[in-house]
């Protein structure tokens, strides 16, 4: 298979506020407990997202789920792990912000490569309001 390309700058950025779009959608399904819904969504972000930042930032072929097993160094196989659920919402809102976790790492990583800056502010509302409605949750 051929190399990834790393994408353009913008695509960069563009992608960065996808992503907490996405997340934001995959967490107003877990909170209206539209589970299979939310379980497709959390695995989009890591076959769409995580996957290829995985191989952009090692600068290898981009192969998916192919070989993952041999290709990811035991930190990383412990949070891609870390970004599978059961069809539970506890579950799924790990797994969401396990994937939001190594999404930032991998972002920054990427900034860091292009000289890239964002404003934080905007994410750090919505990781607020998601940790405040998943608290505010009856038991």
């Amino acid at each position: 298979m051929s190399r990834l390309e790393c994408p353009q700058p913008e695509t960069l950025l563009e992608l960065n506020q996808k992503v907490w779009t996405w997340c934001w959608y995959v967490f107003g399904k877990i909170m209206r407990g539209e589970l299979w819904e939310a379980l497709d969504g959390v695995h989009g972000i890591r076959s769409r997202v995580l996957l290829p930042m995985l191989d952009w930032m090692s600068d290898g072929p981009h192969e998916g789920y192919r070989r993952l097993e041999s290709k990811a160094d035991p930190e990383t196989a412990a949070r891609l792990a870390a970004t599978v659920s059961t069809l539970r919402p506890g579950s799924l809102y790990a797994a969401l912000q396990a994937e939001m976790d190594l999404f930032c790492d991998l972002r920054d990583a990427a900034f860091d490569r292009f000289g890239l800056n964002f404003d934080p502010a905007p994410e750090r509302v919505l990781k607020d309001e998601m940790s405040r409605l998943w608290a505010a949750q009856e038991p």
